[in-house]
């Protein structure tokens, strides 16, 4: 009986000592946190999952807001330069990615309502699309609040009339300019995607050159103060 006995412990005990280690890696494999070397309790060793809404770096832009515009004006030959003042409203939007958690840029165009130019000789109507390429600084985030400052490059497409029937020698032009920006403000997380923003942009121009004849205006510089709100929605 006892030779009986002998291979067939002989046998459990092996199987015992086979099995233990299995057993242990599964013990192992159920405590490793999920996605490391594949889903606890997966001996197929798979790369970790990568999630399909993870951000991409893109995002649209959208804004709009109130300019207080200002120009060097002159009317004459001899006369000395004028600046006249007007409010208006700016809308806009564009296309930015973010390279890191604090820098990112974007491509924007933004079309500046008709406001008057004022001078002694009469008014001139303008008109201006800017398109600009920007760059910006996320300084911080607290509680959501993201404060930023930036600047741009790019052009705009500045169109200038004036009423012929308002004295001898009416204007009408149309030309592209050199634009320069420089921008701040402080946008805040709505959600993982949506950003509200914030901003002010101070924004210089090139006017169109005119001749400054007797009664006609010669406008030389163009700058405007932006107040403007705004969405950012991040592309997944």
């Amino acid at each position: 009986m006892m030779p009986l006995l002998l291979p067939r412990l002989a046998t459990q005990i092996a199987i015992a000592l086979l099995a233990s280690p299995l057993l242990a890696a599964a013990s192992l494999a159920a405590d490793l946190p999920p996605g490391f070397l594949g889903k606890a309790g997966d001996f197929t060793l798979n790369a970790p999952e990568v999630e399909e809404d993870s951000p991409s770096g893109w995002y649209f832009r959208a804004d709009a807001g109130y300019a207080a515009t200002n120009i060097a004006a002159q009317t004459g030959a001899l006369s000395f330069p004028v600046s006249s003042q007007d409010g208006t409203w700016t809308i806009g939007g564009g296309l930015g990615y973010r390279f890191t958690p604090w820098l990112r840029t974007d491509v924007a165009m933004d079309y500046l309502a008709p406001f008057n130019a004022a001078a002694t000789g009469g008014d001139a109507r303008v008109t201006v699309t800017t398109a600009l390429a920007s760059a910006y600084w996320d300084i911080a985030t607290w509680n959501g609040l993201t404060p930023y400052v930036g600047g741009g490059l790019g052009f705009g497409i500045v169109a200038l009339e004036r009423d012929p029937f308002l004295s001898v020698g009416g204007i009408s032009t149309q030309s592209w300019q050199f634009a320069w920006e420089l921008a701040a403000g402080v946008s805040w997380a709505l959600a993982p995607s949506l950003n509200l923003d914030f901003g002010y942009r101070y924004i210089a121009i090139d006017m169109p050159s005119t001749s400054a004849s007797a009664g006609i205006i010669a406008l030389q510089d163009l700058n405007t103060h932006q107040f403007r709100i705004g969405v950012r929605y991040a592309l997944n």
